[in-house]
């Protein structure tokens, strides 16, 4: 065991939204797929005088109609502070923040809903696993999609 190039050493949710569907029938199968998750980020790096730090801004939302057989409806943003080892060159800490941080924070947030729909009258909602890889020889950087701002 070794530790990661990508360390989290703080995060925090900024903004918790959550509903009850109360057209939910839980006798029928759930019908969300993962085009009812809208997932937007913001990765920016901030010099301090000792250190570099990337803040990642995570935003969820899952808002889907009544006629959808979905038990709740939410919207979360997390922001999570991170530093890169000083091993990792230079050129890479944007796409391991991108990747990792994003990754990282993916992961806080499933914990997050599955415990506060938990709460809820029906069972607990847990989102799906994802992933945040892109492979930076598959595409240019003027190629790349812009990011949305939560």
């Amino acid at each position: 065991m070794k530790p990661a190039p990508l360390a989290l050493f703080n995060y925090f949710v900024e903004q918790l939204t959550f509903s009850a569907n109360i057209a939910f029938d839980p006798d029928k199968p759930i019908t969300l797929d993962l085009t009812d998750l809208r997932i937007t980020s913001r990765v920016n790096a901030v010099k301090r005088a000792d250190r570099e730090v990337w803040e990642v801004c995570l935003q969820v939302v899952q808002n889907v109609p009544e006629d959808k057989n979905a038990p709740y409806n939410f919207s979360i943003v997390l922001i999570g502070h991170f530093e890169v080892d000083a091993a990792v060159p230079a050129d890479r800490h944007r796409w391991l923040v991108e990747t990792n941080g994003r990754s990282i924070l993916y992961g806080t947030c499933r914990e997050v809903i599955r415990a506060t729909t938990a709460q809820g009258p029906y069972q607990p909602l847990l989102l799906p696993t994802l992933s945040f890889y892109e492979n930076p020889q598959e595409q240019a950087p003027a190629a790349r999609v812009a990011e949305e701002a939560p």
